[in-house]
């Protein structure tokens, strides 16, 4: 709600009831801000999380078939 722009004209009571009004669109955006912040991390959690990060069957058969017979070790110092 935008402030009236005769603010200085205004008395106590209405000046009172104006900051009561403001404070409850600014509780109201906070929760709302909150709430979409945080469907937002379940959407990114779902869409890019570990599953999508997973091999499937067909890729780790792929990389086992080109594995070497003997495989290189690295020697320790």
């Amino acid at each position: 709600m935008p402030l009236p722009a005769d603010l200085d004209q205004l008395d106590a009571d209405t000046l009172r009831r104006l900051l009561i009004e403001q404070e409850r669109e600014l509780v109201w955006r906070q929760t709302k801000i909150e709430r979409l912040t945080h469907e937002l991390a379940l959407h990114k959690r779902h869409r890019f999380g570990v599953r999508t990060e997973r091999l499937s069957t067909e890729q780790v058969q792929l990389f086992e078939g080109n594995r070497p017979s003997n495989p290189v070790v690295p020697r320790q110092r």
